[in-house]
């Protein structure tokens, strides 16, 4: 029905979650907001980020400071969309704004390579290498809190939840 259709085009049943949060809360949200980026990226990375941006948005060329800007206030939107959705997942649209901040990194390691390349020729070979270990070294300190293989946690749960049903028991599940 056309009922059922402007209900579902509304969004009505979600309504309820937007600024559906106490004022405290929401600015803590905004606060949570650095911090998961720096665990996505860690410092070196937001530091390029940051460093990126800047250069986008004070280029000479106008396609790029556009560019910049409109990274910027991607991100600006879906964090403050982040921060006064009501439900417990909405951590989960902060993906979208980090994914809108890597072309910013992308941009302040090209700034920084550019800036290098005059020097590159005349550095010498360890500093050229520990350029370009760089990389390695942030896998290498961050691997044990990446390394989810030996998680178990999802599986005794559910173990633990079966474990519970009585037997020749339904189950239905979503």
């Amino acid at each position: 029905t056309l009922e059922n259709f402007w209900w579902v085009v509304t969004a009505a049943p979600y309504q309820q979650y937007l600024f559906g949060l106490a004022p405290s809360a929401m600015l803590e949200r905004v606060a949570a907001a650095p911090r998961l980026l720096f665990d996505q990226f860690n410092v070196w990375g937001v530091a390029l980020g940051i460093w990126g941006l800047m250069q986008m948005l004070s280029s000479a060329e106008r396609d790029i400071r556009k560019r910049g800007g409109a990274l910027l206030i991607g991100i600006a939107l879906i964090v403050g969309y982040a921060a006064v959705y009501g439900s417990r997942d909405s951590y989960v649209y902060l993906l979208f704004a980090f994914m809108l901040f890597t072309p910013a990194i992308a941009s302040g390691i090209g700034d920084v390579l550019a800036r290098l390349a005059p020097r590159w020729a005349y550095a010498g070979t360890r500093k050229r290498v520990a350029f370009l270990l760089l990389p390695i070294f942030n896998l290498a300190a961050n691997f044990q809190t990446l390394d989810l293989s030996r998680d178990r946690g999802a599986f005794d749960y559910a173990h633990s939840i079966i474990r519970a049903v009585p037997n020749d028991a339904v189950i239905i599940a979503d």
